[in-house]
């Protein structure tokens, strides 16, 4: 057992206000041939390029929140304080030249140069008092001093998560705790046990999309296992912080300088370099693995590798039955790193050759939820439109939460369709007439949703119906929405665009 080592008091952490300024040294680095514009419509939110000399810098789909958090190393994003209520909504793709012979630690005052200058963000940092979580010593600890070794955690499982960690921190514990366990935490988690030196644990939870899915008497919560297992405690209150404040930022980039995507267009693949296509071994096993040159997809079925490559789903794709049922492994690489978008186009060139794929697009009624006004008083609050908009998900015994501000009907549309446990997910169309932003809050207790294993998200097919009440009394989303809201979502055929398959064969052994 552990013997508890204490530092003296509490540190108290100083930061002298000052304002980051909006403008670099001319000889410091920057960014050359910088292509900023509007990110198209669900496209995918990372940033797929290295940052290194000589190399393609690419972040695509990115708020501006979340280019600030990255730009000036902010720990979380309720830390970034003020800003227009678009911050956290619209969304930006950046392409960039890195310079020969910068290092690593350019990349952030970099990217702060490049979005004063493209978007005039104007920024200084400060002090706040916000709530918080804190990871405390209980009555009882139960950590075991660790012998050395690397320090790290992994975690692992579906409907339990273990997370095992080895020569660990506690100031790291309670950043490894506040990542795996993400949806449990609405604010930071920080270490405030005041123990030094490194420890080995294993922790076990039920994951936060799992509370209320199956036997309450089986089911963990993270705080709960982590004050049994581990006697520590986590307590919410609120502390004195450092934040970063938003002075200025325009909503519109500064356009790019001429000959920019030029510079940039590097000769665009069309096709794998090497690729492989087989039917999938039975028994054998599934993964699912893209990297800047490779793709490793084993046991997908054609609907899954058809999603990755046009991003159609559920009934946006009309195909064959066995597109669903009969899955595939596609082992390809590509001669030098690309873009995902690149990728996609690789890959949407490869169905069509391996599988003799022929398609056209439509718009055709196909099952969609339509939001509208129920018969109850519709409890939304009239948001000030100044206040930031976002919405946040958060899991506790309670359930699932989703708190939103100053947020739209069509903006929680496009949050609702991830939520209401159908797989794969059924669009959902804004049809309440209600105009403007509007802060609420809904808690309800997820749909169990099973791993998909080989099969994919997709072959999952929707039920198509609202979730009955479960036995506990405990809401289901639909439930939720119209007794805390006001609102309903009901499925009916609604015009979508739609992918259909004109011909499509299985393909040849390689």
């Amino acid at each position: 057992m552990m013997k508890a080592h204490y530092l003296p008091a509490a540190v108290t952490v100083l930061l002298v206000c000052h304002v980051v300024s909006a403008q670099s040294p001319t000889e410091e680095p920057e960014f050359k041939n910088v292509d900023v514009h509007a990110a198209a419509p669900g496209g995918r939110d990372q940033a797929t390029g290295r940052f290194a000399p000589g190399a393609r810098f690419e972040i695509n789909g990115f708020t501006m929140l979340d280019l600030v958090v990255r730009a000036y190393g902010v720990s979380d994003p309720d830390r970034v304080v003020g800003g227009p209520f678009w911050m956290g909504f619209d969304k930006f793709d950046i392409i960039a030249e890195v310079p020969d012979g910068v290092r690593a630690a350019a990349m952030r005052p970099m990217l702060q140069k490049l979005l004063a200058d493209r978007f005039g963000l104007a920024a200084h940092r400060d002090e706040k008092t916000m709530p918080l979580y804190t990871l405390a010593a209980g009555k009882h600890v139960l950590l075991n001093e660790s012998a050395g070794g690397a320090a790290q955690c992994q975690a692992s499982g579906w409907d339990v998560t273990t997370m095992v960690c080895t020569n660990i921190g506690m100031a790291q514990f309670a950043r490894e705790l506040y990542n795996h366990a993400s949806g449990y935490f609405d604010r930071p988690l920080a270490d405030r046990t005041e123990f030094t030196g490194g420890f080995d644990l294993t922790l076990h939870w039920t994951p936060s999309w799992q509370i209320g899915a199956g036997s309450q008497s089986e089911e963990v919560s993270v705080t709960d296992a982590v004050e049994k297992q581990l006697g520590l405690k986590v307590v919410a209150g609120q502390e004195t912080v450092p934040v970063l404040v938003i002075d200025h930022v325009n909503r519109t980039p500064t356009p790019n300088a001429p000959g920019v995507a030029a510079a940039l267009r590097a000769p665009t693949l069309v096709e794998f370099e090497v690729a492989e296509v087989r039917a999938h071994k039975p028994g054998s096993a599934f993964k699912y693995a893209t990297y800047d040159s490779e793709a490793d997809m084993l046991g997908l079925s054609l609907r899954n590798l058809m999603y990755e490559a046009y991003g159609y789903r559920g009934e946006e794709l009309a195909a064959p039955k066995w597109v669903d049922t009969e899955t595939f492994d596609v082992i390809a690489k590509a001669p030098r790193r690309v873009p995902w978008e690149n990728m996609q186009v690789m890959l949407q060139n490869l169905i069509e050759q391996r599988f003799k794929l022929t398609y056209h697009r439509e718009d055709r009624a196909i099952n969609a939820y339509a939001l509208t006004v129920g018969k109850r008083t519709v409890r939304l609050k009239d948001a000030d439109p100044n206040t930031r908009s976002d919405c946040r998900k958060a899991a506790g015994g309670a359930g699932m939460t989703l708190a939103c501000r100053n947020t739209t009907m069509a903006q929680f549309a496009a949050q609702a369709r991830s939520l209401t446990g159908d797989f794969p997910a059924i669009p959902v169309a804004d049809l309440t007439g209600l105009k403007g932003g509007f802060d609420f809050s809904l808690t309800w207790m997820p749909a169990r949703r099973e791993n998909p294993g080989g099969q994919g998200a997709d072959a999952v097919q929707a039920a198509g119906t609202a979730e009955p009440a479960t036995p506990t009394g405990r809401l289901t989303f639909f439930e939720a929405l119209d007794k805390q809201l006001g609102l309903k979502l009901q499925q009916q055929k609604l015009p979508m665009p739609v992918m259909v398959v004109d011909h499509v064969e299985r393909p040849a052994e390689n």
